[in-house]
Order: C-alpha cells, then sequence, then structure tokens
C-alpha cells in the first residue's frame, strides 16, 4: 500500500479541535467556495493565486492549482472533508441559500477573515456628515463589507459579530442578475 497522492485533511471531532487555519479555509470555502454535486469535490476560486496557496496550506494539502481564462482553482477530492462541510452547514448550490454555520467562537475571528477575503473587503474613508452647514467637519470611517447572494448567511453573520463589534449593520441590496432572485 503506498501513500496517499495528497495528504488527508483532518477533520475536528469537536468545537475544541478547529484551527485557525481550518476556521480561515471555512470562511472561504463559505464566501467564495463550491461544493461540487459529486458530494466529493471542494473547489476555491480566485483571481489571487497566493490567496489559493494560502488556502491549501490552511488544509495542509498540496491539491494542484490549475487556471482557466478567467481565475485560478484549487480542487479537493476528499469524500470525508466534504460530508464534514456538510454537517457544518455547508451545501452544494449554496449562493442564494446558505444559512447559519456551526462555527465555534473560539476561531470565530477567523472564519470572518476568511470569509472578508472570500467575498469582502476592508476599507477607510473620510466622511462630512453635514457639508452644507460643517464643511470642516470630517472623520475617518472603517467599512467592513462582506457580500453574499444570500441573507439569511449575512443576518446569522451579524447576530454573531454583534456581541464583540456592538454595531448595528447597514443593508444594501444589489439588482439582481437576469434570472436569479436576491431575495
Amino acid at each position: 500500500m503506498h501513500a496517499p497522492r495528497y495528504p488527508r485533511i483532518r477533520t475536528p471531532g469537536a468545537d475544541e479541535e478547529w484551527t485557525p487555519a481550518l476556521a480561515y479555509a471555512v470562511g472561504l470555502i463559505a464566501t467564495d467556495g463550491c461544493l461540487s454535486s459529486d458530494r466529493k469535490t471542494v473547489a476555491q476560486t480566485s483571481k489571487d493565486r497566493e490567496l489559493l496557496e494560502i488556502f491549501r496550506r490552511c488544509l495542509g494539502t498540496e491539491a494542484p492549482i490549475g487556471r482557466n481564462r478567467e481565475a485560478w482553482r484549487a480542487q479537493i477530492i476528499h469524500v470525508a472533508f466534504y460530508r464534514w462541510l456538510l454537517g457544518i452547514g455547508l451545501q452544494p448550490r449554496k449562493s442564494l441559500t446558505l444559512g447559519a454555520l456551526r462555527v465555534p467562537d473560539a476561531v470565530l475571528s477567523h472564519f470572518v477573515r476568511g470569509a472578508i477575503d472570500g467575498d469582502g473587503h476592508i476599507s477607510t474613508y473620510i466622511a462630512v456628515p453635514n457639508r452644507s452647514r460643517y464643511p470642516d467637519h470630517t472623520y475617518r470611517r472603517l467599512a467592513v463589507r462582506l457580500f453574499s447572494g444570500s441573507r439569511p448567511f449575512l443576518e446569522w453573520m451579524a447576530a454573531r459579530l454583534a456581541p464583540a463589534v456592538r454595531t448595528t449593520p447597514c443593508w444594501a441590496r444589489a439588482s439582481a442578475r437576469p434570472g436569479r432572485s436576491t431575495s
């Protein structure tokens, strides 16, 4: 018997076994990954090859990274890992239907970092609340944005982050692509 071509991914049996690296990778998968309908393949796509290198390191796999005209892609064929992802709440064709995920509090910040790196961004800007009355009154704002076609997922994230952030989310609704709903 020979060693598997790619090392096996260790899936946690209990919340205490989650690592920050695994939580980050799950955040990436939740926002910008794909669970294939073949019930064994997890794919992560990005225009940033370095992000896929980090993704592979976080999972401890050497799965190949390929390229098409649009982006880079890492595919992990691993039935146990796929089933574990289903068990924490991820699902195939999740873009519009993703909801709450079972992510332990101890690694939530790493999950959020992965989710933002997958489909979000952080920026700062200068705000002028009342330009006509107080033109010199400005202040710097920090904006953290996470994008998803699934409102239940965003609501779950807002609820999980509320105790730590103590702010109210601002919801923006994007127009749907033809043939898709944004509900």
